[in-house]
């Protein structure tokens, strides 16, 4: 926030509006929008604990908006179990679902084919991970 760089891009999208070149709620809209990107990024610096920032940030919660960040064993909303209790599982029916998976799930509702799912009966299928109408994760089969 302290940046020379950033202070100056904003004087000139100020002077940009003064001239009528930008609209006001064109920057205004940008500030808004870098501020909340910002805060999100930033949110956990200092804190310590299972939601500290030395934890991944992945994607935003399709259920509550907060962030989802990598866990030991899961990627997690980071309101935790008694928030909206979010989660994608890092390892499923013996498969581990990798962060590049974990990430398209969140941002387009449904991850690739995953190849090499085993069911509880050690048969071995393929699906998409996808995101339900409750926001839950179920497997579609291919």
């Amino acid at each position: 926030m302290k940046s020379a760089q950033l202070t100056a891009e904003w004087e000139k999208q100020l002077d940009e509006v003064s001239k009528g070149e930008l609209s006001e709620q064109t920057f205004m809209s940008r500030i808004e929008s870098f501020v909340t990107t910002f805060v999100t990024a930033n949110k956990n610096v200092g804190k310590k604990g299972a939601f500290s920032s030395d934890r991944a940030a992945i994607g935003y919660c399709p259920r509550c908006g907060k962030t989802v960040v990598e866990q030991k064993k899961s990627y997690s909303c980071e309101s935790g179990k008694d928030g909206c209790g979010f989660v994608i599982w890092r390892v499923m029916c013996e498969k581990e679902i990798t962060q590049a998976q974990a990430k398209k799930l969140l941002t387009k509702g449904k991850s690739d084919v995953i190849k090499g799912f085993i069911s509880k009966a050690g048969k071995r299928f393929d699906a998409e991970l996808v995101l339900d109408t409750a926001k839950l994760v179920k497997f579609n089969f291919c």
